[in-house]
């Protein structure tokens, strides 16, 4: 149950953690792109293209309402506001908006500020337009074989190309080779690290979308990555029983706010490296003032960051008994605390949020408990 809401939690602050997104296969007759796009199209109730002019995200931060049931399903979304579109398909709102996920486990599409897109979308029951990476949507400069047979034009020599890729959602690419090393701190092995590069296109949204890079033996990694901007972290998986944690951001600092811009270039490699900084983790206890001496389920505790990075989630932990919960190698920083339980397919706040500020151990963290609202 803990590994459940812990999954839960992640997928509100970095979606791409836990569940992975799986796309219906290709019809075996879309040999050709003309052909994929044939059928793209006909199984598109709306399509249109349209420039990204603003990208938000909706239901976040978690705002716990004591009492409260929020089913797993309202996840937040992303709310992408277009500009200058045109309709091929159906109809849509004139407020010309379409709601994707996170990315990710969720099927979100990882829509960017500024970029233009040919949008494969449908309409929800209540009214809103949604689309997926499962969907057709793209980038116009991969959608090339859809505009033309949208636009009623004969097909090119690529269109009637062999198409080689295995799902819908998959165009060419023209990514950039990106390799570093991670410095270690003195006497600490490069072992269990993790060098994680987040889109800031738009720095609302990306900080939920992030790419992972596997190391080497001695902390040297390579990934491919679209050209564009980037922020880098890197952190160690570290044993519980320390108080010590080790990670950092580019080129070198403590605090993603102080996180410098990585530029990258198509077709143009890349080297990024930096330290991996040592960092004391606090201890937090406290107690859930009012709890049941036995509930009818686990009572949790959730302790969430301001930092909506999965460096900074921490793993929810079971209330003890008369109400005392403990959380170690919390990081420093504003965070909100919460009691809740998990339902199977739903999440009821069990208390208000208490925000609070850590910058050295705390005690005395103290929660009311509110039961369930019928």
């Amino acid at each position: 149950m803990i590994v459940r809401f812990a999954v839960f939690l992640a997928l509100w602050t970095a979606s791409t953690i836990g569940l992975a997104c799986s796309c219906a296969p290709t019809p075996p007759t879309a040999t050709t792109y003309r052909v994929l796009a044939e059928w793209e199209v006909s199984e598109a109730p709306i399509i249109f293209e349209g420039k990204v002019e603003r990208i938000t995200v909706t239901g976040w931060p978690v705002k716990p309402v004591p009492g409260k049931t929020v089913p797993y399903r309202e996840m937040p979304t992303v709310a992408v506001k277009f500009s200058g579109t045109r309709l091929y398909k159906g109809e849509m709102p004139a407020d010309t908006r379409v709601e994707t996920g996170l990315g990710g486990g969720d099927c979100g599409f990882p829509f960017e500020q500024g970029e233009s897109y040919l949008v494969f979308a449908w309409k929800e029951s209540d009214g809103a337009l949604s689309t997926g990476i499962c969907s057709g949507t793209a980038k116009l400069g991969n959608s090339g074989a859809e505009r033309r047979l949208l636009r009623g034009e004969p097909p090119t020599v690529a269109d009637l190309a062999e198409w080689r890729t295995h799902t819908q959602s998959e165009r060419p690419r023209s990514s950039s080779h990106v390799c570093g090393k991670i410095a270690m701190p003195k006497g600490v092995k490069p072992a269990g690290l993790t060098v994680v590069f987040w889109p800031v296109a738009d720095e609302e949204i990306a900080r939920f979308r992030y790419l992972t890079a596997e190391t080497e033996g001695d902390g040297g990694y390579c990934i491919d990555l679209e050209p564009g901007r980037y922020r880098a972290g890197a952190h160690q998986e570290t044993e519980e029983r320390s108080q010590v944690r080790f990670m950092s951001y580019y080129p070198g600092v403590a605090e993603r706010s102080q996180a410098m811009a990585i530029i990258v270039t198509a077709g143009k490699n890349e080297r990024v490296d930096f330290p991996l900084l040592s960092q004391t983790g606090y201890k937090v206890h406290g107690y859930l003032r009012g709890c049941p001496e036995v509930p009818q389920r686990p009572i949790l505790v959730v302790l969430m960051s301001d930092v909506a990075d999965h460096f900074h989630i921490i793993e929810p932990v079971a209330v003890r008994p008369h109400g005392f919960f403990d959380f170690v190698r919390v990081l420093p920083g504003r965070y909100t605390a919460f009691a809740a339980t998990d339902n199977d397919d739903s999440v009821t706040f069990l208390s208000a949020g208490v925000e609070v500020v850590i910058d050295g151990d705390l005690e005395g963290l103290r929660l009311d408990y509110a039961g369930k609202k019928e």
